[in-house]
């Protein structure tokens, strides 16, 4: 008996966008699946809009085998990814591939990094075995992107010291020099991360310090006025 093929190609999909696109963010959404048997082979087929938690939107076009357990061969899928706005104008497409394997879900994608409101609206291939049929996928729903997000930037103060957010850090590649952040008294200032991250230049002075408790300056933005203390949390276990 043949299994359906439904959330194992969800699954297999996820691998294969994330590999390319980080999702961990990101709005998606999926048209309805539509069916064909075509030379023996019964195949599911959609679109899928995302902003992959970018300044993106990416289209999708999916094609995959409806059973787990029957494989696709090589070629025999073919799909496009078309990006349209909501007024209904083609914004991009990608080329026309095929599966280049013997598998089980092939996926093709496009973008657009304009602001506006989107959808995916794709088409795929299946062999006949002599040519190939087009099959029309539905639209899927539109995913709006209101602003296109830039790299963020901390501000500079007076002195040149830079202060913000600590949490951009993956984002910009460093810390500021001056960390927001607010005291149990609820004072709300900025912390220095050499002070909170000190570098140590061995391991021996780095062990040592793991003994040091206290507090830290809480600065105004400038970086020179003592607004208060910062003190160190330690949980008991």
């Amino acid at each position: 008996m043949k299994k359906l093929f439904s959330g194992f190609s969800r699954v297999l999909l996820a691998v294969c966008i994330v590999g390319s696109f980080n999702l961990s963010s990101a709005s998606a959404a999926n048209s309805d699946k539509q069916e064909a048997t075509v030379n023996g082979y019964t195949y599911v087929y959609y679109s899928q809009s995302s902003d992959a938690g970018s300044t993106k939107f990416y289209a999708y076009t999916t094609i995959a085998s409806k059973y787990s357990s029957e494989e696709i061969p090589a070629g025999y899928m073919g799909a496009q990814a078309r990006a349209y706005d909501s007024t209904d104008q083609l914004r991009a497409y990608g080329t026309t591939e095929f599966s280049p394997a013997k598998q089980l879900v092939f996926t093709t994608s496009t973008g657009t990094g304009t602001k506006g409101s989107y959808y995916s609206y794709g088409l795929v291939k299946m062999y006949t075995g002599n040519g190939y049929t087009t099959k029309y996928a539905y639209k899927s729903p539109i995913i709006t992107i209101n602003s296109l997000k830039s790299k963020p930037e901390y501000q500079v103060n007076k002195n040149g010291e830079t202060y913000g957010a600590g949490n951009l850090a993956a984002l910009i590649g460093y810390e500021p020099d001056l960390i927001a952040a607010k005291n149990d008294e609820g004072i709300e200032g900025y912390v220095r991360s050499k002070e909170l991250f000190p570098d140590y230049s061995s391991p021996e002075e780095a062990l040592a310090a793991e003994n040091n408790t206290g507090s830290v300056n809480l600065y105004d933005k400038d970086g020179e006025t003592v607004l208060g203390s910062f003190y160190q949390t330690l949980v008991e276990e």
